[in-house]
């Protein structure tokens, strides 16, 4: 066999290719499934959603978050497909059986014992005896393949392996034609009906590896939604040896990665509340002993808000902002500033904070009278007279997202 000192770098160049090629908002997990008892560290890598985060990196992936509508696809390194199955989902994928092979070898050693029986039929016997060990060598390296990394160079073996049987089943056929009449004996119908279950096995193992090496590369994927999930992979042994101990990692929960959809939006609404402070001429009109007075007042003042918010694609975090707040059924500030917005997932806690310019509606004045002096006689209430405008400030808004 060929030395796989360079496989393990084609595999990986060929996978990159693949996962540059396709979507760019798609995440790929990399699991290394080679013999041994290396740990989960060791075998796994990743490449985050996006096209600025292709850098692949080593080691078990944190949770991913991924565009909803994106998928994670985990490719699977140094698979084999013959003796492993590998999926998403909580489905074992096991290749189906052919029943009776134990009866049927036991035909064919009963038949190699009362060879008087077939007389002059030698040359058939042997040939299937010639074919039954040549589908033992193609059962013992598909056991044996297990040890082997590159598959490929598993399937190329067996591919040498299957051609060899396959010779072995025409030289077969072309002595079961030599019998002439004698195809109509029982003992030479036992014999064939040995031979042509032996031809079928060559054929599906042989047949099943080609299958295999077509898919070796392929990553298993599963599209992102609005929610958060926990991807898990699982594989398991296949139904085509259940006695000899697997040279692999196996298990319900291989891989577990953790995905949140990744919040990509550029423009989005969202309620917050606004402090405003320091606004000029902001003053306290009053009524103290008949007589209107003004001071100047310093407090600040909180009003609920809805603020619209608007990024640029390459950063995720600064956002420009536009606001308006309310109090007692009215306008009561404006806000116009940049906020800063943590988290990328649509889901999970999140705070936005920002700073700006607000222009709030504060008393800066009455609207009849004079401060200063009395309250004109027909007002009732200073209230009714304090004339408002908006007037600048600094504002802060707060927006506080619960998951």
């Amino acid at each position: 066999m060929r030395p796989c000192s360079r496989v393990p770098l084609l595999v990986v160049l060929i996978t990159v290719a693949r996962a540059a090629s396709a979507m760019a908002q798609d995440a790929y997990v990399f699991y290394d499934h080679r013999p041994g008892a290396a740990n989960l560290d060791a075998r796994l890598s990743y490449i985050r959603s996006g096209a600025e985060s292709a850098q692949r990196q080593i080691g078990r992936p944190p949770r991913l978050t991924i565009p909803p509508g994106s998928q994670l696809c985990v490719q699977v390194l140094n698979r084999n497909a013959v003796l492993y199955a590998y999926s998403l989902t909580a489905t074992k994928v096991a290749a189906d059986t052919i029943p009776g092979l134990a009866a049927l070898i036991k035909q064919l050693t009963d038949a190699l014992q009362h060879r008087q029986a077939i007389a002059g039929h030698e040359p058939y016997l042997y040939a299937v005896a010639n074919l039954f060990a040549g589908l033992q060598a193609m059962q013992a390296y598909q056991l044996a393949s297990d040890t082997v990394v590159d598959f490929t160079l598993a399937a190329e073996e067996m591919a040498h392996r299957s051609r060899s049987a396959t010779t072995l089943d025409s030289l077969a056929t072309v002595a079961l034609k030599a019998l002439g009449p004698d195809t109509t004996l029982p003992e030479v119908i036992l014999l064939r009906a040995v031979h042509v279950d032996l031809s079928k096995r060559v054929k599906k193992i042989g047949g099943s590896f080609r299958q295999a090496l077509g898919t070796v590369h392929d990553p298993i994927c599963t599209p992102v939604a609005a929610s958060r999930l926990r991807v898990t992979v699982k594989i398991a042994r296949t139904s085509v040896d259940t006695t000899a101990p697997p040279q692999r990692p196996v298990g319900d929960t291989v891989i577990a990665v953790d995905v949140d959809p990744r919040d990509d939006r550029t423009f989005l609404l969202e309620p917050g509340t606004l402090l405003s402070a320091f606004t000029q001429d902001k003053s306290t009109i009053s009524l103290k002993n008949g007589v209107i007075t003004q001071a100047p007042d310093h407090s600040p003042a909180f009003h609920a808000g809805v603020f619209a918010l608007a990024r640029p694609t390459s950063i995720r975090w600064l956002w420009a902002t536009v606001g308006v707040a309310t109090s007692d059924n009215a306008v009561s500030d404006v806000f116009i500033g940049i906020t800063l917005r943590g988290g990328a997932s649509l889901v999970g806690g999140r705070i936005a904070l920002g700073a700006g310019l607000a222009m709030s509606r504060v008393p800066v004045g009455v609207s009849q009278g004079a401060v200063g002096g009395a309250l004109p006689a027909d007002v009732k209430n200073v209230d009714e007279i304090v004339q408002r405008g908006f007037r600048m400030g600094l504002g802060v808004n707060l927006a506080v997202q619960v998951p």
